[in-house]
């Protein structure tokens, strides 16, 4: 996820402020722990406070899709394999039909 993270942030930010990754607690150790490891300093420490709204950026189980505002956000990555999505915040509204998918079969 940290690698996708950061090719998608790479490539699309033209923002330099830090940013902000909502996370399921489960997996604030691995995020902080890539984020020193890699020098990540555009990437602010991840908290174990659980999933709040109005992040840059979310990296989610699906089943945690109610707890946001999915229509605020783009779908960067699926992670199959786990079950989990990343998401970035969405300047435009139009709402992302895999997201809305997700949503609807939870």
């Amino acid at each position: 996820m940290i690698q996708k993270l950061s090719e998608y942030h790479n490539g699309n930010s033209a923002n330099p402020n830090k940013i902000k990754i909502g996370i399921n607690w489960l997996f604030e150790p691995t995020i902080n722990f890539y984020r020193q490891t890699k020098n990540l300093n555009w990437l602010l420490p991840a908290d174990r406070k659980g999933i709040t709204t109005g992040e840059d950026y979310y990296y989610i189980f699906k089943e945690d899709l109610n707890q946001i505002s999915p229509e605020n956000y783009k779908l960067i990555y699926e992670f199959n394999k786990t079950n989990t999505i990343l998401l970035k915040k969405s300047n435009s509204l139009s709402f992302n039909s895999k997201i809305k998918n997700f949503r609807a079969n939870l």
